[in-house]
């Protein structure tokens, strides 16, 4: 092929050509020389980082079809903002380069090009050459990111979920895909921090990480580049900023002068949202879009019922509320659906009257609103400098924002005598950024220059202490350790260990910020509460039936505690039991009214699941515990349709079934069976069940099973997901329509394994280990013991999955399947004469995420072993791991564990779409 053309590629994937920076930006990737930072101002596309990278890993492929760059580009958004750019950009790509969108002839040629560059590097799925996922805000993992290691992916995600993965501790994973996520985050990605400024502590951890893989020498190691509208205090050689050349792009100066007055007020009444609400009245007759910014989600509300309360009727349809604390559900809504909302992010949509969106931080970064004029208690200067870039955004002749900033109402009243209260840091950095905003320079009308140009004179004739006193307090940053970083890869042992805390401190920072809670709303509590279901149980479900984000909202404890009170309240003597699930994924069924008497430590960071019959969330998607009865749809679980939850009733043979989401969680079937089908076995009434939602089993919780004496009724509760959904997540709980032969599956995933060795261009030493540990990593499927769990009873057949009447893992006595491989690889010969041995074994031990470093004992293989060969094994598992870790570093070693997980997944999605045979990948 011919090589790139970066201009019109740029032009064809975003409608525009490039700027002079983002062209330098590209010559930089193009030639492998990552950036450590990009400083520019707000509004002069920072996220195009995302084209640009793809553009410039195509044309590497193209220049030599093995590219340096990384393959994944990870977009880290601050855990403030509800939406983000980055996904939008993200989606348009692959609209275009899959031909999803139709655009002008002109650009068919170079998407063309691209998408046959992408192609060459991609493993699998061909016709998908690039990969998009979002870990973040409403949207559930669609789990694209980690199906082919070597496709290109874009993968956008917040500081919390890419960041716990980053360190093998995921927020929701359990111990099986930490270490896969891990490996895939760690190795071979570009990582993208936006609003770095923001977020100090993560910015540090992520250097350390690079350097750390830098000291190792791990084989495809980090690069980071920040990026922020808020110069850092110190900027090295490799930072991409505006030059004196850049003034010649047309959009630049546009965007650098776009008019905004700023004048500063000093709040008259006791209440500042009054004040507040009395300027953004100002401008209701004059039909524009006000966007009013406030510290708290509490003034947020306090702001909209004033405004409501004056505007009356139709005020709900001009009034948007935009706060962090609002549920992904919700949020997810306003942003595709609400008509104030869908106003400011589009400048040339129409109104026909004043609109007003109301927002906490939550909407000061990653969105592209574009307010007329804006209402604003003070923030900190960093703070302030995102809001200001909310208005007037595009700028152009004839425009001018008006900027409104109330300040708090002083004190008068202290009583004489007594100590005057020492300000917080938080309050000294505002009344810093006062002094600094006074001193931009004065427009004719009386008010300050806000314009960015204005901004970014100001901060270059501040001093680093002067920022540093008017931006956010920096929080103490904890220091990562070698020490630390071992502990968190032993991700095999699930109990706590000493030395190894919670991840949260290393990703924010040690902050005086308000600990946070989640909650969520879930039909089957009731369920689980009436059948007393133990903590293992609840844990092996909400591993399973995990809680996405859609599905909760977040607020400081605090306030959860007492809305949560208030709910107990309501309750009266009558109990109302609930589930709280830690970081790590444990689970606790407690009655509320004896969780709200807990100290507020112990709920720091906890998701609380609540009944739906609790109530205690509005229509807007916020925490109200005084709300009974509302319009919001408590449980969200199953709105994205890939996964249903269904009641089973049986009396005898007779079988009924319903779904929770129409059942409500009631409990009761009909009184009449009559609707109720006969089966042999609840094997079958589950196969048949599940075959009638074109689902596969995987979960099953008995909820009521009667006495064999007893002729009452057996309950249980099923978890049904589509087949590809459970076979990405856990290859050994897919069932199949038909038995999987044993062979045909290795032979399957030593097939996908070498093109996945082969696209990633892996030297030939680690190809072959990759290929030989998917050759036998199901060896030990092959016993008895593991065929009789999946009720194959036949001596002369040996089958890799399950068939349709699942699995019964009692059988399996605590059986392993890979230490069984591990000890039947172990005495091969052929493979123990490779040069990557010792490798191969390790890949085959953890490729289900234990062996790292440790099997428990009721794992090992005592069908076809003797005790002492188990237990030789077993402590050589341990000193294997220890000595390829240290060879490859914890997230290499991590990665090449990952090669081999995701071509057993692959190649069980393939058989659960009932493509199992080996000649027809080829």
């Amino acid at each position: 092929m011919n090589q790139l053309d970066f201009s019109s590629t740029f032009k064809a994937l975003m409608d525009y050509g490039p700027l002079r920076w983002q062209t330098r930006l590209y010559n930089r990737l193009r030639t492998g020389d990552t950036p450590s930072a990009c400083n520019l101002p707000t509004g002069l596309g920072k996220t195009s980082v995302i084209p640009i990278w793809l553009i410039a890993l195509a044309s590497q492929v193209i220049a030599s079809n093995s590219p340096n760059l990384p393959r994944r580009l990870i977009y880290i958004v601050n855990r403030r903002t509800v939406v983000d750019q980055a996904t939008v950009i993200a989606n348009r790509l692959r609209n275009r380069i899959l031909e999803h969108e139709v655009v002008p002839p002109s650009f068919t040629g170079a998407l063309n090009q691209l998408r046959t560059a992408l192609q060459q590097v991609t493993a699998l799925s061909t016709d998908q050459p690039i990969a998009i996922s979002t870990l973040r805000g409403e949207l559930a993992d669609n789990e694209e990111w980690k199906a082919d290691p070597a496709r290109p992916a874009i993968i956008v995600g917040t500081i919390d979920m890419i960041g716990s993965k980053l360190l093998f501790s995921g927020y929701g994973d359990g111990y099986r895909m930490r270490p896969h996520h891990a490996g895939l985050i760690g190795q071979d990605a570009l990582i993208v921090h936006d609003e770095a400024h923001l977020t100090p502590a993560f910015g540090t951890l992520l250097r350390a990480i690079a350097e750390e893989q830098r000291r190792c020498g791990e084989p495809r190691r980090i690069h980071v580049m920040e990026l922020s509208a808020t110069p850092a205090a110190t900027e090295d050689d490799s930072t991409i900023r505006l030059e004196p050349e850049d003034e010649h792009d047309a959009l630049v100066p546009q965007k650098l002068d776009a008019k905004k007055s700023l004048f500063l007020h000093e709040a008259q009444g006791d209440e500042l949202s009054e004040d507040i609400v009395g300027y953004a009245l100002k401008h209701q007759s004059n039909v524009v879009k006000v966007v009013i910014y406030v510290c708290s989600p509490l003034m947020a509300q306090k702001t909209v019922h004033g405004l409501e309360k004056v505007l009356g009727a139709g005020a709900k349809q001009r009034i948007a509320l935009l706060t962090g604390t609002i549920r992904g559900h919700e949020r997810d809504h306003l942003v595709k659906n609400n008509p104030v909302y869908k106003a400011l992010l589009h400048r040339d949509s129409r109104i026909q009257q004043t609109v007003y969106l109301v927002s906490t931080s939550a909407g000061e970064v990653g969105i592209d609103l574009d307010a007329d004029h804006m209402i604003s208690d003070l923030a900190t200067l960093d703070s302030m400098i995102q809001r200001l870039g909310r208005v007037n955004r595009l700028g152009g002749k004839g425009r001018s924002a008006l900027v409104d900033v109330i300040l708090e109402k002083k004190n008068g009243n202290k009583e004489p005598g007594k100590k005057e209260k020492e300000p917080s840091l938080s309050e000294r950095a505002k009344a810093n950024t006062k002094l600094a905003l006074e001193k931009l320079p004065r427009l004719n009308g009386g008010g300050y220059d806000a314009s960015p140009r204005a901004l970014r004179n100001l901060l270059r004739e501040m001093s680093n202490d002067e920022k540093d006193q008017a931006f956010a307090p920096k929080p103490v940053i904890a220091p990562v350790t070698d020490i630390l970083l071992d502990a968190w890869a032993l991700t095999s042992v699930r109990e706590e260990l000493p030395g190894r805390p919670a991840v949260a401190p290393y990703l924010h920072g040690l902050t005086s910020d308000p600990s946070e809670t989640y909650v969520a709303w879930r039909s089957e509590v009731k369920l689980f509460a009436e059948a007393d279901i133990p903590p293992q149980k609840l844990r092996d479900w909400f591993k399973r039936c995990r809680i996405e984000a859609r599905e909760r909202l977040r607020d400081v404890t605090n306030r959860v505690v007492k809305e949560l009170q208030k709910i107990a309240k309501r309750q009266g003597e009558s109990l109302l039991r609930c589930i709280v699930l830690t970081e790590r994924g444990e689970a606790e069924l407690i009655p509320l009214q004896e969780l709200v008497k807990r100290d507020e430590s112990e709920l720091q960071f906890r998701t609380i699941v609540l009944p739906v019959e609790a109530g205690g969330l509005t229509g807007e998607g916020t925490l109200a515990g005084g709300v009974k009865e509302t319009n919001a749809e408590l449980d969200v679980a199953e709105t994205e349709g890939k996964r249903t939850r269904v009641i089973i009733k049986c009396a005898g043979n007779v079988y009924w079934h319903q779904r929770l989401a129409d059942n409500h969680s009631k409990g009761a079937a009909p009184a009449s069976l009559t609707d109720g089908r006969e089966y042999s076995s609840v094997q079958q009434a589950v196969t048949q069940i599940a075959k009638s939602y074109n689902k596969v089993v995987s979960e099953m919780i008995p909820l009521a099973q009667p006495l064999e004496s007893d002729e009452g009724e057996a309950r249980y509760l099923l978890l049904l997901v589509e087949p590809k959904q459970a076979a990405t997540e856990n290859p050994e709980l897919a069932s199949y329509e038909e038995n999987l032969k044993l062979d045909d599956h290795l032979a399957q995933a030593a097939l996908i394994a070498d093109k996945i060795a082969n696209a990633l261009r892996l030297e030939k030493s680690l190809h072959n280990a990759i290929v030989v540990a998917a050759q036998w990593h199901d060896k030990g499927k092959d016993r008895r013991r593991w065929q009789h769990a999946i009720f194959n009873d036949d001596p002369n057949l040996v089958f890799a999955k399950s068939g349709p009447k699942g699995m019964d893992w009692r059988r399996l006595g605590g059986y392993r399947h890979e230490f069984g491989s591990l000890l039947d690889v172990a005495r091969d010969n052929e493979v123990l004469s490779l040069p990557e041995a010792d490798l191969v074994l390790h890949l085959i031990a953890a490729h289900h995420g234990r062996a790292r470093p440790h099997f428990d004992p009721d794992g090992w293989d005592m069908e076809l072993y003797t005790t002492a060969q188990n237990m030789e094994a077993a402590h050589e598992v341990m000193r294997r791991y220890g000595r390829l870790q240290k060879r490859f570093g914890r997230w290499g070693l991590a990665w090449l564990e990952s090669l081999v997980r995701c071509a057993d997944v692959m190649a069980s999605q393939q058989a659960a779409q009932q493509d199992i045979s080996p000649e027809k990948g080829k």
